[in-house]
C-alpha cells in the first residue's frame, strides 16, 4: 500500500490524487517517505504543498511553519531546513540501527 502511495505522489497528474496519497502516507506516519514529501512541498499546486508540510510535520513530529501560500524563497529555505533535519534524523536512525 504505501509504496503504492508514494508511485501516486510521484506520477499523478493530478493534485486531488498526490494530495489525497500525502494524507494517507501521513497518517501512516512512514518516515521513508519524507523524499516524497519534502519534493511534494516544491509541488506547483498549493494544495499538494499544504498537504505535504503538513504530513511531514506529522511524520517528524515537529511544525516547521511550512505554509503553501507563502512567498517561494520563504519555502524553499523551510524546505531546505526540513532537509537536513530529515537527513539528521536519518543518520541517526542509522546509526542505531548498526
Amino acid at each position: 500500500m504505501i509504496p503504492t502511495l508514494r508511485k501516486v505522489v510521484a506520477e499523478s497528474s493530478s493534485p486531488r490524487a498526490k494530495a489525497a496519497a500525502i494524507q494517507a502516507l501521513g497518517a501512516f506516519n512512514d518516515f521513508e517517505s519524507m523524499p516524497v514529501m519534502l519534493a511534494a512541498m516544491d509541488d506547483a499546486d498549493p494544495l499538494v504543498r499544504g498537504r505535504a508540510g503538513v504530513a511531514t510535520a506529522t511524520i517528524i513530529g515537529a511544525d516547521y511553519l511550512f505554509r503553501a501560500e507563502d512567498p517561494l524563497p520563504k519555502r524553499k529555505a523551510i524546505i531546505s531546513y526540513v532537509r537536513k533535519s530529515y537527513e539528521k534524523m536519518k543518520n541517526k536512525d542509522m546509526k542505531n540501527k548498526g
